[in-house]
């Protein structure tokens, strides 16, 4: 950090040349960069190269997001972020590339990211090339992305075949387990690939944020879709965690997740297409709600018990052990609201560490309690397409009112959830009308 506020960082190649007064960065800042990565993402053919570099540009903003403290800034969140990558083919890559990957790590994090690309890195092995996948897709093992592997399974043609890249390494087991539940649909051919990488602390607490993650996922499945020569990468997401829009005022801009907002896809598509590459990524549950993805998971051949059991959707599972659902942050709400709607007054069997009859029991200041109040608040609120771009455009093939009934939709779904898992008496529901 150079001054307060503003931090500097330049990633390179192991021991290549430093920048003087910039923290220096490499893949030695990584716990493990396994073998098995290295080969998943092995480009065998130059014109592809750039797939490498931009897995680069993922990891150095990985790194410097987790070594620069919020906690040092005057607000406890923005901050200056300077990071300069050494890329293999950096020819490739124009002030337009620097300007759209600021935009992009900006949306991601909430910061002011300012990124300068130059050459000196060192190409990196690659392997014979072995391609066999006509299909890629991110994998993490929660209710929306197994639904979606299920439907690819189902649909899958003799000459097809599937690949699925995971990255949570805590959930390895339960991801290994639901994939298996989704083989046994499928005589065909799908693999999945699990991989990790965690970043070194050197003595340091690094910052808990972690949004930048998501891009680092992605953008390892974009690698994977180069070396198999696949032209598209599937993240599904359903529509009301994919647009995210903030539940009340205090939750605008970065307090609300957008990792699969359609505007993040956007610019990551555009930064492909702007180095010569032609991949892109898509998002096939864009407009679907919660209980619509529960739904073609069982269309698929899943049970509803497997969905349930196995499936994993909280925000921060390895805290909610040995439950892996806390049962009371924004993705567990969604996710109990799309199983209420296919379970037809049954009882929910996920498993959760917090019953939601139990939140409104809890004192007010209780972060346990604060998203479903939040929630509460914002279905007793009007929801307008000025409410849906209020912190975030839309890329210009998406008209807003194509996605306002899907939002709708899923906003009925968590209305009649709550109405009918909550206590009668809760102090939000006394006067709580949804609109």
């Amino acid at each position: 950090m150079t001054r307060r506020g503003v931090f500097c960082y330049h990633f390179a190649s192991h021991g290549q040349t430093k920048l003087e007064g910039w923290e220096p960065l490499s893949n030695d800042d990584f716990h493990d960069l396994p073998r098995h990565m290295e080969s998943l993402i092995a480009i065998a053919d130059d014109d592809r190269v750039w797939a490498q570099d931009l897995l680069r540009i993922a990891k150095a903003a990985y790194l410097a997001d987790r070594r620069s403290p919020r906690n040092m800034m005057l607000d406890g969140w923005t901050r200056t972020i300077k990071l300069s990558v050494q890329l293999i083919a950096p020819d490739k890559w124009s002030d337009q590339q620097e300007a759209d990957l600021s935009d992009l790590l900006g949306m991601l994090t909430g910061d002011q990211w300012e990124i300068s690309l130059r050459g000196g890195a060192a190409t990196q092995h690659t392997l014979q090339d072995d391609a066999w996948a006509t299909d890629v897709a991110l994998f993490s093992g929660g209710l929306d992305s197994t639904a979606y592997a299920a439907q690819l399974a189902h649909r899958l043609k003799k000459d097809e075949r599937a690949l699925f890249v995971a990255y949570d390494w805590n959930l390895q087991k339960p991801q290994q387990q639901i994939f298996e539940s989704v083989q046994k649909i499928t005589s065909h051919r799908i693999d999945l690939h699990q991989t990790r990488l965690n970043p070194k602390a050197h003595g340091k607490k690094l910052d808990g944020s972690n949004r930048s993650r998501s891009l680092l996922f992605v953008v390892t499945a974009i690698c994977v879709a180069a070396v198999h020569r696949v032209t598209s990468v599937a993240v599904p997401e359903n529509g009301q965690l994919a647009i995210n829009p903030a539940l009340t005022p205090g939750r605008l801009s970065s307090c609300s997740t957008r990792s699969v907002h359609p505007w993040t896809m956007h610019l990551i598509n555009r930064i492909i297409a702007g180095v010569g590459g032609d991949i892109t990524v898509h998002n096939p549950f864009l407009n679907f709600t919660k209980g619509r993805v529960c739904l073609e998971a069982c269309r698929a051949g899943l049970s509803v018990d497997i969905i349930q059991k196995e499936t994993v959707s909280c925000g921060h599972p390895t805290t909610a052990r040995p439950h892996y659902h806390c049962g009371y942050c924004f993705p567990c709400l969604v996710r109990r609201a799309g199983l209420h709607t296919v379970l037809d007054g049954q009882r929910d069997q996920s498993g959760y560490q917090v019953d939601i009859a139990e939140i409104d029991s809890l004192p007010y200041n209780d972060p346990k309690a604060t998203d479903l109040r939040d929630l509460a608040y914002w279905l007793e609120q009007e929801f307008t397409v000025q409410d849906l771009i209020a912190d975030a455009p839309l890329p210009p093939d998406i008209a807003p009112t194509t996605l306002i009934p899907a939002l709708r939709a899923g906003r009925a779904e968590l209305a009649t959830m709550i109405s009918n898992l909550t206590a009668s008496n809760s102090s939000f529901r006394r006067h709580w009308n949804p609109k």
